[in-house]
C-alpha cells in the first residue's frame, strides 16, 4: 500500500493507484478514486464540501485525491 497523498495518513493498493492514472481526464481519475474509498450507497445523498445541508464526505480522503 503507498499513502495517496503524503502526511494525510490515507493509503491506497499500488494497482489501484496505477490504475487512477490510466485515466484520461481529472475527473475520472477522481471518480475512480472515489470508487476505490466509498461505495455507491455511501456517496448517495452526500456532497465533497457539505454545502446545502448535505453531509461530507471524509475530508482527509476528500483532500488526498484532489491534491492528486
Amino acid at each position: 500500500m503507498i499513502e495517496l497523498s503524503p502526511g494525510k495518513r490515507v493509503y491506497l493498493y499500488e494497482c489501484h493507484m496505477s490504475k487512477a492514472f490510466c485515466k484520461k481526464t481529472a475527473t475520472a481519475m477522481a471518480c475512480f478514486l472515489l470508487s476505490c474509498f466509498f461505495r455507491d450507497e455511501e456517496l448517495l445523498g452526500k456532497s465533497l464540501t457539505g454545502v446545502n445541508g448535505k453531509e461530507c464526505l471524509d475530508k482527509d480522503i476528500i483532500d488526498s485525491i484532489l491534491s492528486k
